[in-house]
Parts: structure tokens; C-alpha cells; sequence
């Protein structure tokens, strides 16, 4: 049995007893970016996080601070 929840693009299969649930394969190109703001969230909340474990880092193996922020 194969479910579609109309909401979203998330669908539940159900096989041999067991939930699943899927997602639909990623799109190329400008077709991507429906979910642009999510992913600028997401990037957002990443950067805030590990910002301040790169200086951590970076501080501990003895390097001045800005090394932390430069890639």
C-alpha cells in the first residue's frame, strides 16, 4: 500500500508490516529552489553553530582567533 499525503511531499509506504517513510528525489536546477528558505534556515543555524567550534579549535592549537573564520 502506497499513501500520498497531499500537504506535502512526503509519502508513507507500508510494506509487509513495516511504516516507511519517503521522501521525493531532489530536483536540478531552478526547480530546487522552492525550498530556498528552509535551506538558507538551515544554513544559517549550522554557520551559528560551528563558528564558535572552529575559534575553539583554533584557539586551543595555539593560532589567533581569525584563523577560525578563514577556509
Amino acid at each position: 500500500m502506497h499513501l500520498h499525503l497531499s500537504t506535502s511531499e512526503w509519502s508513507v509506504s507500508e510494506s509487509m508490516g513495516y511504516r516507511m517513510m519517503t521522501h521525493e528525489k531532489p530536483e536540478n536546477g531552478l526547480a530546487s529552489l522552492k525550498h530556498w528558505k528552509s535551506d538558507l534556515l538551515a544554513g544559517l543555524v549550522v554557520s551559528f553553530v560551528a563558528t564558535p567550534v572552529f575559534i575553539g579549535i583554533v584557539i586551543e592549537s595555539g593560532a589567533p582567533p581569525i584563523a577560525g573564520l578563514v577556509v
